[in-house]
Parts: C-alpha cells; structure tokens; sequence
C-alpha cells in the first residue's frame, strides 16, 4: 500500500484559516508513487505562503497535483470524517479515514508530531475546532490562540432560491382568509411544499415567553426546550438538508406626530407571542461576534432581494439562550425573537 512519511517543522496553523505548514516530506514507499520530494515541498510552500489557501468555514479541504505521479486529495469534514487520498501515477489510490464519533470527534486523535528542535506537539480534536498543544517538560502547553484552527459550517440550501414565496402574493393567496397582510403562516408552509415537506402545529416546540401581557419582555422558558430547538434546526439543515419554519415575534412601527416608536402586540396565534412565521434554510457562523447565526427566509416582504438575501440573520445567544435576529428591509437591532420552532412532518430528529 501507499504511504507518506513526514517531519513537521514548526506546525502551526491560525485564525486566518490558513494551511498547515512546517511540514517536510521525507519518503513514499510505493515505486508508483515515487516523486521528486524537492518539487513536493516547493509546491506545498508556493501554496501555503503564495496563494495563501482559505479554508471554507464548514470543512477543510486541500486538492492539488504535485506532479505528473503524485497528487493530494485532503478533506475533513465537521460532521463525518477526515480523509486523506493518495493518488499515483499509474491510478493506484490510497484512502486514509480517520472517522468521527457520535460527539464529532476525530476518533484517530490526538496524535503527537516532533519537530526537528525535538519539541512534540499534540493534535487533538474536539467538536468544531482542531487544537495544537505543545509538550514542555512532560506538561502540555496550549500553544496561543493563533495557532488553533477552527472549522465553521457554512450550510445555505437553495442557493437559486427556488423555494421562497411572499405572503403579498396574489395568485397563491388571494382567495385565502388570510389575504392580505396576514398570510405570511401560509407562505412559509408553502415554502416548506415547495421543498418537498410539511409540518403541522402539532410539530410545534415553543421556547420564549412574555413576563407582560403585550407580549413584550421575552426570555426563554427552559434551557431544555431551547437546546431541543437548536438540535432539531440543526439536524434538519445539517441531516435532512431541509429547511424549517419558525414563528417570530417582532415590534410594530408607530408613527406619531413625535416620531416613530415600535411596540409590542400579541396575536391570535397560539403561542399569542408569535406574530409572523419565516422560515430557516442555513447556518453560519459570524467571526466578528463570536457567534453562530441562522440564515432565514423573509415571507413578509414582496422584494425577493429582501426576502432571500444572506442578510436576513438570526443569532444564537448561548448565554441568554434565545434566538434574536434582524430582516434586510427592516432597520431594527433584534427586531426578531425566535418563539416556536415546528418540525417537518415524517422526519426523525
């Protein structure tokens, strides 16, 4: 079989989601895999300090061709596993897995790499972020910040964005009793069809409450059911790559002859907090925050730049443990509180 050998010289990795490098090719036992180790480490060097290869948020993958007998093929995803793929020149492949377990963990981690100085640095995984420590004195240093690499999901489904209908549509909803300021429950389900799936109220978990009756003053009501509605969206973007619909609750504009003052208002929905549905098709993560935040489909607006766009965010706050968020076309810090999540119909979270 195929095989690399390595020195690691220096192995780093940062913030900026730069490749690897320090790394220093020795050997390859395969006749076909037989290459120039000199051409080798100039490509690798001309990638890493060159071209400085970003690595995209939800994986990390590295693809290239040394040369006419030797090519890599390196990916490490969040959710299954890291692979490394050696191609020779007579088309001869080896495959290294090293598979994840139920809590996202590389299981063939850590593993200890000894630079030429002969200081060895452990590689450990745990969850969404790959840690390089260094042994000193038979104690593990955490080697700072810059030097630990993050892998963030990066998850947009429908990127042509086919699935999204408005609630001001007239040949969809105009004989609804809903019609016309009131249908955005009916467009995001119709979003929900338009992707092959359906929930029900009977799907429905709700994770706010209000400590008024105007429906104001919003906290979570147990850290439980939030926890639970992380999992399900999460499962349903990651797993089932469906989106899912959620009910919001959101202030309404007042003009006065004094300026404009945004109120809070119940509905007649169950959970009365709830005033507006959307629906959730992504996940991403915000460096600038610090935190994950989910990509939404607006219904309440008729511009589908408005209603697409990548904008249109709803941040997880796990220290208050709720969702808050803003519309593109709507100018208002948190103007949305995630109140409800519903699960698709038939699908097992």
């Amino acid at each position: 079989g195929a095989g690399i050998r390595a020195n690691y010289r220096d192995l780093r990795v940062n913030t900026d989601n730069i490749c690897l490098d320090g790394v220093k090719w020795k050997t390859i036992r395969t006749s076909g895999f037989i290459a120039d180790m000199d051409v080798i480490t100039d490509v690798i060097n001309t990638i890493t300090d060159a071209t400085a290869l970003k690595i995209p948020e939800d994986t990390v993958k590295l693809n290239f061709t040394v040369s006419d007998t030797l090519a890599f093929d390196i990916n490490c995803s969040i959710d299954t596993a890291c692979a490394i793929t050696v191609i020779g020149d007579n088309g001869e492949t080896e495959t290294i897995i090293m598979p994840k377990d139920s809590n996202g963990n590389i299981e063939s981690l850590p593993i200890t790499v000894t630079d030429n100085a002969g200081n060895e640095y452990e590689i450990n995984n745990t969850n969404d972020k790959i840690v390089v420590e260094k042994r000193s004195n038979e104690k593990i240093d955490t080697v700072p910040k810059r030097d630990t690499l993050e892998l963030k999901e990066d998850i947009l489904l429908d990127k042509d964005n086919n699935w999204w209908v408005h609630q001001f549509d007239e040949p969809l909803f105009g004989m609804e009793t809903c019609w016309k300021n009131q249908c955005c429950n009916r467009a995001a389900n119709k979003i929900l069809n338009n992707a092959g799936i359906s929930t029900s109220r009977a799907q429905q978990i709700v994770i706010v409450k209000s400590n008024n009756s105007e429906c104001g003053d919003i906290v979570m009501t147990d850290i439980a059911d939030f926890n639970k509605a992380i999992r399900i969206i999460d499962t349903s973007l990651k797993k089932h790559e469906l989106p899912i619909m959620v009910g919001v609750h959101h202030p309404k504009k007042i003009e006065t002859p004094n300026g404009t003052t945004w109120q809070d208002n119940c509905s007649g929905n169950i959970p009365a907090i709830t005033n507006h549905y959307i629906v959730i098709r992504g996940k991403r993560y915000d460096s600038d925050r610090g935190q994950y935040y989910y990509l939404f489909y607006e219904v309440g607006t008729s511009i589908s730049d408005n209603g697409t766009s990548t904008e249109n965010k709803l941040y997880i706050d796990e220290t208050k443990h709720i969702i808050k968020g803003e519309t593109k076309y709507i100018k208002y810090m948190g103007y949305y509180t995630v109140t409800e999540v519903r699960k698709n119909n038939n699908q097992t979270y």
